[in-house]
Protein backbone atom coordinates (compact mmCIF):
# COMPACT_ATOMS: atom_id res chain seq x y z
CA UNK A 1 0.00 0.00 0.00
CA UNK A 2 2.78 2.16 1.03
CA UNK A 3 4.60 1.39 -2.66
CA UNK A 4 1.31 2.10 -4.50
CA UNK A 5 0.77 5.72 -2.36
CA UNK A 6 4.47 6.54 -3.92
CA UNK A 7 4.34 5.63 -7.45
CA UNK A 8 0.65 6.83 -7.26
CA UNK A 9 2.28 10.27 -6.02
CA UNK A 10 5.09 10.48 -8.34
CA UNK A 11 3.72 9.34 -11.57
CA UNK A 12 0.27 10.18 -11.35
CA UNK A 13 -1.31 13.40 -10.00
CA UNK A 14 -4.64 12.71 -11.84
CA UNK A 15 -4.67 10.13 -8.38
CA UNK A 16 -4.69 12.61 -5.82
CA UNK A 17 -7.90 12.83 -5.79
CA UNK A 18 -8.48 9.29 -4.49
CA UNK A 19 -5.42 9.56 -1.86
CA UNK A 20 -7.12 13.02 -0.94
CA UNK A 21 -10.21 10.49 0.26
CA UNK A 22 -7.97 8.93 2.65
CA UNK A 23 -7.85 11.79 4.92
CA UNK A 24 -5.06 14.47 6.47
CA UNK A 25 -4.06 12.37 9.34
CA UNK A 26 -3.30 9.37 6.61
CA UNK A 27 -1.50 12.24 4.73
CA UNK A 28 0.39 12.97 8.07
CA UNK A 29 1.33 9.04 8.90
CA UNK A 30 2.58 8.80 4.87
CA UNK A 31 4.59 11.83 4.72
CA UNK A 32 6.82 10.86 8.06
CA UNK A 33 7.08 7.58 7.22
CA UNK A 34 8.45 8.34 3.03
CA UNK A 35 10.75 10.95 5.44
CA UNK A 36 11.76 8.53 7.46
CA UNK A 37 14.68 7.57 5.83
CA UNK A 38 16.05 10.59 4.63
CA UNK A 39 15.80 11.66 8.26
CA UNK A 40 17.76 8.60 9.98
CA UNK A 41 20.36 9.13 7.69
CA UNK A 42 20.91 12.80 8.19
CA UNK A 43 20.98 12.39 11.55
CA UNK A 44 23.60 9.27 11.66
CA UNK A 45 25.94 11.67 9.68
CA UNK A 46 25.37 14.74 12.26
CA UNK A 47 26.33 12.45 15.04
CA UNK A 48 29.03 10.51 13.71
CA UNK A 49 30.40 13.99 12.43
CA UNK A 50 30.40 15.43 16.22
CA UNK A 51 31.57 12.41 17.79
CA UNK A 52 34.72 11.44 15.09
CA UNK A 53 35.62 15.02 15.56
CA UNK A 54 35.31 15.08 19.16
CA UNK A 55 37.49 11.91 18.97
CA UNK A 56 40.28 13.22 16.37
CA UNK A 57 40.39 16.53 19.17
CA UNK A 58 40.98 14.21 22.09
CA UNK A 59 43.63 12.32 20.41
CA UNK A 60 44.79 14.93 19.19
CA UNK A 61 45.25 16.99 23.16
CA UNK A 62 46.52 13.32 24.24
CA UNK A 63 49.59 13.34 21.69
CA UNK A 64 50.73 17.18 22.04
CA UNK A 65 52.54 19.19 24.30
CA UNK A 66 51.64 18.86 28.50
CA UNK A 67 49.43 22.11 29.15
CA UNK A 68 47.57 22.73 32.41
CA UNK A 69 45.63 25.60 34.01
CA UNK A 70 46.17 27.05 37.17
CA UNK A 71 43.85 29.82 38.83
CA UNK A 72 42.84 30.85 34.99
CA UNK A 73 46.19 31.00 33.92
CA UNK A 74 47.14 28.94 31.11
CA UNK A 75 51.04 26.92 31.31
CA UNK A 76 52.43 25.18 28.13
CA UNK A 77 55.16 22.84 27.73
CA UNK A 78 55.97 22.82 24.27
CA UNK A 79 58.13 24.99 22.23
CA UNK A 80 56.59 28.23 21.67
CA UNK A 81 54.99 29.40 19.61
CA UNK A 82 53.65 26.61 19.14
CA UNK A 83 52.20 25.66 15.74
CA UNK A 84 48.99 24.18 15.24
CA UNK A 85 48.72 22.72 11.70
CA UNK A 86 46.11 20.85 8.91
CA UNK A 87 46.86 17.97 6.86
CA UNK A 88 48.51 20.21 4.19
CA UNK A 89 51.11 22.25 6.12
CA UNK A 90 48.70 25.60 6.51
CA UNK A 91 49.26 27.16 10.08
CA UNK A 92 45.77 27.19 11.96
CA UNK A 93 46.53 28.51 15.31
CA UNK A 94 49.20 29.26 17.58
CA UNK A 95 49.87 28.92 21.12
CA UNK A 96 52.12 31.53 22.81
CA UNK A 97 51.93 31.78 26.76
CA UNK A 98 55.24 33.49 26.64
CA UNK A 99 54.06 37.01 26.00
CA UNK A 100 56.08 37.19 22.89
CA UNK A 101 53.27 37.16 20.48
CA UNK A 102 50.28 39.16 20.10
CA UNK A 103 46.92 39.85 17.87
CA UNK A 104 49.27 41.23 15.31
CA UNK A 105 49.27 37.59 14.19
CA UNK A 106 45.60 37.78 13.04
CA UNK A 107 45.92 40.37 10.31
CA UNK A 108 45.38 39.05 7.27
CA UNK A 109 43.70 35.85 8.40
CA UNK A 110 40.49 34.97 7.48
CA UNK A 111 40.03 32.06 10.16
CA UNK A 112 42.39 31.96 12.76
CA UNK A 113 43.19 30.67 16.67
CA UNK A 114 45.49 32.33 18.78
CA UNK A 115 46.41 30.99 22.50
CA UNK A 116 47.82 33.22 25.23
CA UNK A 117 48.39 32.66 28.44
CA UNK A 118 44.89 34.45 29.91
CA UNK A 119 42.41 34.11 26.87
CA UNK A 120 41.68 32.66 23.59
CA UNK A 121 41.95 35.25 20.07
CA UNK A 122 39.46 33.66 17.42
CA UNK A 123 39.15 35.36 14.24
CA UNK A 124 35.93 33.77 11.56
CA UNK A 125 35.50 35.45 8.99
CA UNK A 126 37.14 38.51 9.81
CA UNK A 127 35.00 38.72 13.10
CA UNK A 128 37.33 38.53 16.24
CA UNK A 129 36.28 37.11 19.52
CA UNK A 130 38.54 37.15 23.20
CA UNK A 131 37.40 34.94 25.32
CA UNK A 132 39.01 34.79 28.38
CA UNK A 133 39.75 31.86 30.90
CA UNK A 134 38.80 33.68 34.19
CA UNK A 135 35.74 35.38 32.74
CA UNK A 136 34.86 32.36 31.25
CA UNK A 137 35.98 28.95 33.84
CA UNK A 138 36.24 31.99 36.95
CA UNK A 139 39.37 33.12 38.53
CA UNK A 140 40.01 30.17 40.49
CA UNK A 141 39.59 27.31 37.19
CA UNK A 142 42.12 24.65 37.88
CA UNK A 143 42.48 21.16 35.25
CA UNK A 144 45.44 19.89 33.46
CA UNK A 145 45.72 18.16 29.96
CA UNK A 146 44.23 14.96 31.00
CA UNK A 147 41.12 16.24 32.50
CA UNK A 148 40.49 18.05 28.72
CA UNK A 149 41.21 14.41 27.02
CA UNK A 150 38.40 12.57 29.76
CA UNK A 151 36.06 15.45 28.91
CA UNK A 152 36.12 15.35 25.26
CA UNK A 153 35.88 11.83 25.17
CA UNK A 154 32.96 11.92 27.20
CA UNK A 155 31.18 14.16 25.18
CA UNK A 156 31.66 12.18 22.35
CA UNK A 157 28.59 9.98 23.06
CA UNK A 158 26.89 12.84 22.93
CA UNK A 159 26.84 12.06 19.49
CA UNK A 160 23.58 9.78 19.59
CA UNK A 161 21.48 12.08 21.26
CA UNK A 162 22.65 14.50 18.15
CA UNK A 163 21.72 11.54 15.74
CA UNK A 164 18.04 11.28 17.30
CA UNK A 165 17.89 15.27 17.61
CA UNK A 166 18.38 16.02 13.77
CA UNK A 167 16.37 13.02 12.67
CA UNK A 168 13.46 14.71 14.62
CA UNK A 169 14.41 18.30 13.55
CA UNK A 170 14.26 16.50 9.73
CA UNK A 171 11.24 15.26 10.11
CA UNK A 172 9.78 18.37 11.89
CA UNK A 173 11.06 20.27 8.61
CA UNK A 174 9.16 18.15 6.43
CA UNK A 175 5.84 18.57 8.29
CA UNK A 176 6.72 22.38 8.11
CA UNK A 177 7.05 22.59 4.60
CA UNK A 178 4.23 20.61 3.63
CA UNK A 179 1.99 23.37 5.58
CA UNK A 180 3.63 25.60 3.74
CA UNK A 181 2.83 23.92 0.56
CA UNK A 182 -0.87 24.15 1.60
CA UNK A 183 -1.63 27.56 0.82
CA UNK A 184 -0.10 27.12 -2.35
CA UNK A 185 -2.83 24.18 -3.19
CA UNK A 186 -5.49 26.45 -1.47
CA UNK A 187 -5.37 29.15 -3.57
CA UNK A 188 -5.03 27.01 -6.73
CA UNK A 189 -8.04 24.78 -5.78
CA UNK A 190 -10.24 28.11 -5.29
CA UNK A 191 -8.98 29.28 -8.74
CA UNK A 192 -10.41 26.27 -10.02
CA UNK A 193 -13.30 26.33 -8.55
CA UNK A 194 -12.62 23.09 -6.38
CA UNK A 195 -12.83 22.59 -2.86
CA UNK A 196 -10.93 24.75 -0.26
CA UNK A 197 -11.12 22.17 2.64
CA UNK A 198 -7.83 22.91 4.60
CA UNK A 199 -7.48 19.04 4.87
CA UNK A 200 -7.74 18.60 1.70
CA UNK A 201 -5.24 20.75 0.54
CA UNK A 202 -2.90 19.71 3.46
CA UNK A 203 -3.16 15.83 1.83
CA UNK A 204 -1.87 17.30 -1.71
CA UNK A 205 0.76 18.94 -0.32
CA UNK A 206 2.00 15.60 1.82
CA UNK A 207 1.76 14.09 -1.24
CA UNK A 208 3.51 16.41 -3.30
CA UNK A 209 6.79 15.85 -1.40
CA UNK A 210 7.19 12.57 -2.18
CA UNK A 211 9.68 13.33 -5.38
CA UNK A 212 11.49 16.12 -3.32
CA UNK A 213 12.03 14.19 -0.34
CA UNK A 214 13.52 11.00 -2.89
CA UNK A 215 15.45 13.29 -4.70
CA UNK A 216 16.76 14.38 -0.94
CA UNK A 217 17.52 11.03 0.54
CA UNK A 218 19.86 10.28 -3.00
CA UNK A 219 21.64 13.50 -2.59
CA UNK A 220 22.84 12.57 1.18
CA UNK A 221 23.46 8.95 0.77
CA UNK A 222 25.54 9.63 -2.61
CA UNK A 223 27.23 12.56 -1.03
CA UNK A 224 26.20 14.68 -3.95
CA UNK A 225 26.89 18.29 -4.20
CA UNK A 226 23.80 19.50 -6.54
CA UNK A 227 23.87 23.04 -7.60
CA UNK A 228 20.36 24.85 -6.91
CA UNK A 229 18.90 21.97 -5.26
CA UNK A 230 16.55 24.26 -2.80
CA UNK A 231 15.30 25.27 -6.41
CA UNK A 232 14.85 22.34 -8.06
CA UNK A 233 13.06 20.41 -4.33
CA UNK A 234 10.71 22.97 -3.84
CA UNK A 235 9.98 23.60 -7.60
CA UNK A 236 9.38 20.07 -8.03
CA UNK A 237 7.30 20.18 -4.98
CA UNK A 238 5.20 23.30 -6.11
CA UNK A 239 4.52 21.74 -9.63
CA UNK A 240 3.03 18.54 -7.96
CA UNK A 241 1.00 20.73 -5.58
CA UNK A 242 -0.87 22.72 -8.43
CA UNK A 243 -0.86 19.62 -10.12
CA UNK A 244 -2.85 17.42 -7.77
CA UNK A 245 -5.61 20.17 -6.90
CA UNK A 246 -6.72 19.92 -10.37
CA UNK A 247 -8.18 16.40 -9.43
CA UNK A 248 -9.76 17.69 -5.90
CA UNK A 249 -13.67 17.31 -5.67
CA UNK A 250 -15.54 20.46 -6.70
CA UNK A 251 -16.54 23.44 -4.70
CA UNK A 252 -20.27 22.49 -3.17
CA UNK A 253 -22.40 24.41 -5.77
CA UNK A 254 -26.29 26.12 -5.80
CA UNK A 255 -28.03 22.93 -7.68
CA UNK A 256 -26.74 20.55 -5.21
CA UNK A 257 -28.03 22.66 -2.41
CA UNK A 258 -31.35 21.88 -3.74
CA UNK A 259 -31.75 18.76 -4.12
CA UNK A 260 -32.75 16.60 -1.58
CA UNK A 261 -32.01 17.42 1.67
CA UNK A 262 -29.46 14.73 3.72
CA UNK A 263 -30.16 13.35 6.95
CA UNK A 264 -28.52 14.94 10.10
CA UNK A 265 -28.02 18.94 10.75
CA UNK A 266 -27.20 21.35 7.61
CA UNK A 267 -23.29 21.51 7.14
CA UNK A 268 -21.49 24.60 7.85
CA UNK A 269 -20.69 26.53 4.81
CA UNK A 270 -22.08 29.43 2.72
CA UNK A 271 -25.51 28.76 1.85
CA UNK A 272 -27.32 29.69 -1.59
CA UNK A 273 -29.62 32.00 -1.67
CA UNK A 274 -33.63 31.16 -1.51
CA UNK A 275 -36.38 33.21 -3.00
CA UNK A 276 -37.18 36.65 -1.15
CA UNK A 277 -39.40 36.12 2.02
CA UNK A 278 -41.89 38.82 2.49
CA UNK A 279 -43.71 40.45 5.76
CA UNK A 280 -46.24 38.65 8.01
CA UNK A 281 -49.63 40.08 5.67
CA UNK A 282 -48.35 37.85 2.47
CA UNK A 283 -47.89 34.68 4.63
CA UNK A 284 -49.58 32.01 6.29
CA UNK A 285 -50.61 34.29 9.63
CA UNK A 286 -51.66 37.19 7.84
CA UNK A 287 -53.95 35.21 5.42
CA UNK A 288 -56.99 35.55 7.63
CA UNK A 289 -56.46 39.20 8.34
CA UNK A 290 -56.93 39.72 4.53
CA UNK A 291 -59.65 37.38 4.00
CA UNK A 292 -61.78 39.48 6.74
CA UNK A 293 -61.30 43.28 5.44
CA UNK A 294 -62.50 41.66 1.70
CA UNK A 295 -65.65 40.64 2.93
CA UNK A 296 -66.15 43.44 4.75
CA UNK A 297 -65.70 45.52 1.75
CA UNK A 298 -68.05 43.20 -0.52
CA UNK A 299 -71.04 43.60 2.00
CA UNK A 300 -73.97 45.50 0.65
CA UNK A 301 -74.58 48.62 2.60
CA UNK A 302 -77.72 49.20 3.32
CA UNK A 303 -80.10 52.53 3.36
CA UNK A 304 -79.09 54.68 6.13
CA UNK A 305 -80.58 54.54 9.23
CA UNK A 306 -82.74 57.78 10.31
Amino acid sequence: MLFRDIALSVFRPSAYGELVRKGAARALLYLLVVSLPLALTQGWRAGRLIAVTLDEAAQAVAAGPDFRMVDGTLEFDGPMPYHVTTGDGKVVAIIDTTGATDRSVLAGRENFVLVLADRVIIRNQGQVQDFVFSEQFGPDVSFSRAHVVALLSRFSGWGRVVAVLGAAWSLLGKVFAALLLTFPALIAAAARGRTTEFGKSWTVACHALTLPVILGFVRVLVQADIAFFGLLYWGSALVYTIAGTAHLPPAPSCDSAAGPAAAGPPAAGPQCAGPPTVGPGAGEEGRPDREEKQEEEERPKGPPIL
